[in-house]
């Protein structure tokens, strides 16, 4: 499916949250990349102007009360992480998640980690960009539960991020805190003009994928909660590509997946391919319109949060056509997802890969 455009929280829906107490004085509006990033499914998004008259192309508007991000913070005086920022608490990943799953934004400075994925390939200066670190390769989920978070940088402050790539060891700041308006529910690292982060690198190494994991461990849940967005690899799946470039498209078991394609059951339980941490946002080299048996794929296990109302949940037989976009009770779209329920956010399970490499066919 193509993911639509963002719906931002617009600022005086923030200045009543902020009301509420919901969200801190200091913080921001975080969002996953459903909520953030602009255009179709791994496509460009918009260039992001905080000075401008829409402060919903603010990536973290909550950071912008003015609607002029240039008067809450003095870039002149931005971080470079060669050395412990000001007002940051040096952390390992797993404490932040033990200590700083809260909804209130605290600065953290993170050493020796690696970027396992970046939308579109890399951050573009004037773009909303994420990226994923984790801090070592591990045997199985369980070990290396904790040890991943995703990284979000607000296009106004993306600059500060262009050079990083994949396999790069780097030391990192932000403001660590989980965001949950709107059905979201995710524990990440945010930058913006107000929390400021940055990110230095130290060294190369590329990670490997927690090898052996099933398209059944792939639960909302064990994203937001149990493991985070660890890097993994799934052998033996198939999916049917049917394009365009920047859609997803959904995989199931590749044993008994020639006639039964998935597995039925509830919607969420889809795990789709998503092309928007490949170069461009785009798959490249898949053949349109048919199913690909695939040896396996290594990714980062994500969670794209949609808003709008939710797909109607497949509760019947397997699609026997092994396409999840000829299952109109897969949302009519190429996917599915399952309902948030706070705030009508939508959630899709998805695999990102990071270059082409990661995707091999039988």
């Amino acid at each position: 499916m193509a993911r639509n455009a963002p719906t931002l929280l617009s600022m005086s829906a923030f200045a009543t949250a902020t009301l509420m107490g919901v969200i801190g004085a200091t913080g921001a509006c975080g969002s996953s990349d459903g909520n953030l990033y602009g255009g179709a499914d791994g496509a460009p998004p918009g260039a992001e102007d905080d000075a401008s008259t829409a402060p919903a192309k603010d990536g973290s508007p909550a950071a912008d009360g003015a609607n002029d991000a240039t008067t809450d913070a003095n870039p002149s005086n931005w971080p470079d992480c060669k050395t412990q920022p000001a007002k940051t608490q040096l952390l390992t990943l797993p404490t932040i998640w033990q200590t700083l799953d809260t909804g209130t934004p605290q600065g953290v400075f993170v050493k020796n980690v690696h970027v396992t994925a970046i939308s579109g390939g890399a951050c573009k200066a004037g773009f909303a960009c994420q990226f994923f670190i984790q801090d070592a390769s591990y045997a199985t989920l369980p070990l290396a539960a904790h040890h991943a978070i995703k990284v979000l940088a607000s296009g106004t402050v993306s600059k500060y991020f262009a050079g990083l790539a994949v396999g790069d060891i780097v030391d990192v700041s932000g403001s660590a805190w989980r965001f949950t308006l709107f059905g979201e529910n995710e524990l990440l690292i945010e930058v913006n003009l107000m929390l400021q982060g940055c990110a230095n690198k130290t060294g190369a190494g590329a990670l490997t994928g927690v090898p052996n994991v099933a398209l059944s461990d792939f639960t909302v849940d064990h994203y937001e909660h149990t493991y985070g967005p660890v890097l993994v690899t799934v052998p033996s799946v198939s999916g049917k590509y049917t394009g365009p470039p920047s859609a997803t498209f959904g995989l199931f078991p590749t044993p008994g997946g020639d006639a039964g394609g998935f597995d039925g059951g509830a919607a969420q339980d889809i795990v789709s391919l998503s092309p928007y941490f490949l170069p461009n946002g785009q798959f490249t080299g898949l053949t349109q319109g048919s199913i690909t048996k695939f040896a396996t794929i290594t990714g980062v296990f994500d969670v794209f949060y949609a808003a709008g109302p939710a797909p109607t949940p497949d509760a019947g037989a397997p699609d026997a056509s092994a396409d999840a976009g000829s299952d109109a009770a897969k949302d009519a779209g190429n996917d599915a997802g399952t309902d948030s329920g706070a705030g009508g956010s939508t959630s899709y399970l998805e695999l990102a890969p990071r270059t082409s490499a990661d995707i091999i066919a039988n």
